[in-house]
């Protein structure tokens, strides 16, 4: 996950070179702040939503050990949550879960996220008009989401997002009786 959804770079290598779409989560949704239990119980600092390290450097692991689980911890820590410097572009976030916990699929972990913790479906610049329709349709289904697409600012190398109006018998089916002007996040 990116904290920044208007990322060229992210667009341009995670989402088809800007012809996918990109999820906006609510991160302060509980989901994101799981609470492991039993043997993961002493390490729920790490399966809550975390910022990614970057480095010019290769992590060490100390080698004088204060303790069995903090050693454990920052082993998981390095592994999971730091990257080259080069990728800060990203302003990665990560979420760890313990893989017993979840379903498998072919051999695959999932764990699903709840389609309410989703607030809005960002279509790239350069996706088709069926591929925004569709993030329409999905928009309207979940509640207190929304639809914007994605636009290569007129006068810098930058993005912009402009709202998706939703159907107004879409809206009805929400309760929104009057349409108010909506203000993307920022």
């Amino acid at each position: 996950m990116t904290s920044d959804p208007l990322s060229v770079l992210m667009w341009s290598h995670y989402a088809d070179n800007g012809r996918g779409i990109c999820i906006g989560f609510d991160a302060g949704d509980e989901w994101f702040s799981g609470r492991p239990t039993g043997e993961f119980a002493d390490f729920q600092d790490l399966f809550q939503l975390k910022k990614v390290n970057y480095s010019q450097m290769f992590p060490a692991l100390g080698t004088e050990r204060e303790s069995e689980h903090n050693y454990v911890a920052s082993a998981i820590e390095i592994a999971f949550f730091t990257k080259s410097f080069h990728w800060a572009y990203e302003s990665e976030q990560r979420l760890l879960r313990p893989v017993g916990t979840l379903e498998t699929s072919k051999g695959v972990a999932l764990d699903f996220i709840p389609p309410s913790s989703i607030r809005e479906v960002i279509v790239g610049p350069r996706a088709s008009s069926e591929l925004e329709e569709e993030a329409r349709n999905l928009a309207v289904r979940l509640e207190n989401c929304i639809c914007c697409r994605a636009e290569c600012a007129p006068s810098d190398y930058a993005m912009n997002r402009r709202a998706v109006e939703l159907p107004v018998t879409a809206l009805a089916r929400r309760g929104v009786t009057a349409l108010q002007k909506y203000s993307p996040p920022t």
